[in-house]
């Protein structure tokens, strides 16, 4: 299991590439399920972030690999887009799937369980857990035969990229 980041704010990396990072792995298996799998980045994010990277990693790729799952046809949708007010600014992370969805009180079920006496977590739970030491909440909507949506903000901020050119006459 991936560990608690001591400062889940400190490390940089780039939205795009993670996005691209959960969705490649998965591209084959719904093209198998012939089930199309799309990502949507809000154009007004900013391009590098700061967070944990490993853990929304691993967190994306849970929900998106159970949605593709479940849906046997229609596809899987990862949307990222801006969130919250200029003072409190939060990234939005969203997986919809055009799966079977399921009825309030099974949803609700998911949420009570815990790993008992090693058994293996749902994957929800899991992603619940870790979303919560970054500082956010999983949610969830689900309707029989309309499919299910999972997503949660996470209070992740921009960084500057710079890149420190010195002249090559600089450098002799």
């Amino acid at each position: 299991m991936i560990g608690a980041p001591a400062d889940p704010a400190a490390v940089t990396f780039s939205l795009a590439d993670l996005v691209r990072e959960v969705v490649a792995p998965l591209r084959e298996f719904a093209n198998h399920r012939s089930v199309g799998i799309e990502t949507a980045i809000d154009a007004e994010l900013p391009e590098r972030l700061a967070g944990h990277p490993e853990c929304l990693r691993h967190v994306l790729t849970m929900l998106a690999s159970h949605a593709l799952r479940t849906t046997t046809c229609g596809s899987v949708v990862l949307v990222v887009c801006a969130d919250g007010t200029d003072e409190h600014p939060l990234v939005r992370f969203e997986v919809a799937d055009t799966g079977p969805g399921t009825q309030p009180a099974v949803v609700a079920a998911i949420w009570s369980l815990v790993p008992r006496d090693g058994l293996a977590a749902e994957p929800h739970v899991i992603a619940a857990n870790l979303i919560k030491i970054l500082g956010g909440k999983l949610r969830v909507s689900s309707e029989p035969s309309r499919g299910s949506r999972f997503w949660f903000t996470l209070p992740l901020k921009a960084t500057i990229s710079q890149t420190f050119r010195v002249p090559a006459e600089e450098l002799r």
